[in-house]
């Protein structure tokens, strides 16, 4: 890295340019090895496997940083990183992300500072979330839609069940089931799940606003009130058993792929049983995710020396 002094300052200020300059790569390896009772599924009490995880990747980053002095009293600074990043696996390509952040900050008075900042970030998928391979375990869910059908016409007094029916039977059940079809076996079903090699890093935009008051009268007293609304899109995250039960049920369709995507048990088509043969709900990590939050930090801080003990 290299910061310094440009020597340069505009005309309305006092204190010249500064800058940092610099470029970073980093390796991240990981792995989780489990001993051969959780591999193969049979530890009691596990809700499935735990198999072996082994993967990692390469970062490269460039990264450039102004603090620019306007007037006396105004103070912007600016920054922008550049990363790429390598997967260690021969099917994936490299993928580039780029953070920013612009910052402005106010003193009309020594006492106070006004100051606001927008961010961009971004979070690029660990090894679990990428290498973690595909696994079958158990989720909870105590309503099965299958498990409501019968031979009276109507599922819950809304849905025909002629399409309820055709959408249970392109998931694996036997037709002959229809109407008998247990719910998930103590409140828990099969799902499968696990890494995906073709993440992208999730993104969040920040910004904050916010007050600084030091007053002079009160030495050693500092009172801080921000406002912050962050928002990240492309959240990695891994859908929920009601994600995944809407996304079919909601629009029955028994060609789609969110229906043929769960599978039954081939003796009574349920959601429960042998994980090698029944797969229950797919619920693969993905970019689909969103989360926003907003709120206010107000910190007082009050500092005195007390003495020596």
């Amino acid at each position: 890295y290299l910061n310094g002094d440009t020597n340069f300052t505009l005309p309305w200020a006092n204190d010249s340019i500064n800058f940092a300059v610099g470029g970073e790569y980093r390796k991240y390896t990981g792995s989780r090895e489990s001993d051969l009772l959780s591999q193969s599924g049979d530890l009691g009490g596990a809700g499935g496997a735990a198999p072996n995880i082994f993967g990692g990747y390469d970062v490269y980053e460039a990264v450039g940083e102004l603090l620019i002095p306007i007037t006396d009293q105004i103070t912007a600074e600016a920054g922008l990183r550049h990363s790429i990043y390598n997967v260690d696996d021969s099917g994936s390509s490299a993928y580039g992300a780029s953070t920013y952040k612009a910052g402005l900050n106010y003193k009309p008075i020594d006492d106070l500072s006004i100051r606001a900042t927008y961010a961009r970030a971004v979070r690029a998928p660990n090894i679990a979330e990428l290498f973690s391979p595909q696994n079958t375990l158990l989720t909870n869910l105590s309503d099965d839609p299958c498990a409501s059908v019968s031979d009276s016409g109507v599922n819950n007094g809304n849905v025909p069940t002629g399409a309820l029916r055709d959408v249970c039977i392109a998931q694996g059940a036997p037709a002959g089931v229809i109407g008998n079809i247990p719910q998930p076996a103590a409140g828990q079903a099969n799902f499968t799940g696990g890494g995906n090699l073709n993440l992208d890093p999730e993104k969040s935009d920040s910004f904050t606003l916010g007050l600084v008051f030091q007053p002079a009268a009160v030495p050693n007293l500092s009172v801080t009130l921000d406002y912050y609304n962050i928002q990240i899109d492309e959240s990695i995250n891994q859908p929920t058993p009601g994600d995944a039960i809407a996304a079919c049920f909601d629009n029955l369709d028994a060609t789609s792929a969110a229906c043929q995507s769960i599978v039954r048990s081939p003796i009574d088509g349920s959601l429960s049983g042998d994980s090698n043969v029944v797969k229950g709900l797919p619920l693969f990590l993905s970019n689909a995710g969103n989360l926003a939050t907003d709120g206010v930090d107000l910190v007082v801080a009050y500092n005195r020396d007390i003495g020596e003990f």
